[in-house]
């Protein structure tokens, strides 16, 4: 008798989604699918993204808000309000990429491409 394949067995793990400002949802996001996603953010109507297992990790996650003109302002969080930080300054779309890809697979030392700061409640505040 031979082992039970585990080929098509269903993850508990939920899978990464990339929900954008109008709704649109990809799922299992690869580097095409998250540079598609970022071509959709025009800073008119799309103007955000974010990428997280949102239904049991609401609380860990990044994303992107397109500054029409000045480029990309990157946040990720790691669990709590504080520990939410934003890269400083406007990031280019290939750092933006960079950045999205590194969280999204968790290569070791991703977060070094930018330096960041951490952002308090107030920060967080509509």
């Amino acid at each position: 008798m031979s082992a039970p394949s585990t080929l098509h067995a269903k993850s508990s793990v939920e899978p990464l989604v990339v929900e954008l400002e109008d709704g649109t949802v990809f799922t299992r996001p690869d580097q095409r699918v998250l540079a598609r996603a970022l071509d959709l953010l025009t800073g008119e109507q799309n103007q955000f993204l974010a990428i997280g297992r949102f239904r049991t990790e609401p609380e860990r996650y990044i994303q992107v808000y397109r500054h029409a003109a000045e480029g990309w302002q990157v946040e990720h969080r790691e669990g709590s309000v504080d520990r939410h930080f934003q890269a400083v300054g406007h990031q280019s779309r290939s750092r933006t990429e960079e950045l999205l890809w590194g969280w999204v697979t968790g290569e070791p030392g991703w977060q070094d491409a930018a330096a960041w700061t951490r952002l308090g409640p107030a920060d967080l505040l509509p």
